[in-house]
Parts: structure tokens; sequence; C-alpha cells
């Protein structure tokens, strides 16, 4: 079901890279009991990098992350976070914590 596959790299767009394609499935699988029950198994469209990219230099690991949307994203940090709720006019109880410090 897998097949080979070139496509632009997703972190610089300029360069091709080599993928394995794994296309949704639907499968049913039916019990060999009397009562006869089945289970319908899915599995969603996957890419799995062969290579990293040439031109940006990014490793298959990054590429396959970037693939899968487990891209890593800065978190805001916890000053900002407080900071935008008082703004909001949210009531803060850490808002003394703080001061403490």
């Amino acid at each position: 079901m897998s097949d080979e596959q070139k496509i632009k790299c997703p972190i610089c767009d300029s360069a091709e890279i080599r993928v394995l394609h794994n296309p949704a499935l639907k499968r049913k699988s039916l019990s060999r009991s009397r009562a006869g029950g089945s289970v319908t198994l899915y599995s969603e469209e996957s890419y799995e990098a062969l290579e990293g990219c040439q031109k940006c230099g990014k490793t298959r690991d990054e590429i396959e992350k970037v693939l899968r949307g487990h891209e890593e994203t800065k978190h805001p940090s916890r000053e900002s976070i407080l900071k935008r709720l008082r703004e909001s006019g949210l009531p803060l109880k850490a808002k003394k914590e703080i001061e403490d410090k």
C-alpha cells in the first residue's frame, strides 16, 4: 500500500525529498465467534521521510515532525500570560506572589 514519492521540503519549499506515503485506510475485520462481531479499523494518511533536505540542512527526524504536525512551537512565558490576564481585567490571586518576590 505504501509508495515512494518525491515532494517539496515542507520547511524550505525549494528542494525535493523522498518520502514514503501511506494512504488513508479503512478495513473491517470479523471475529470468528458465533456472535459474529465486527471491528472497523481506520488509519490516517501519513508520510515518512526517507532522507533529509540538502538545501536547508534539516535532518530526516526534523522533517518527519513537521510532516506529522508536531512542529515545536514556543510557548508563552508565565509572566506574559499573567500580564495578558491582568490587562483583560480578570482578578488574579497569583499577582500577590509575583509582587512578594
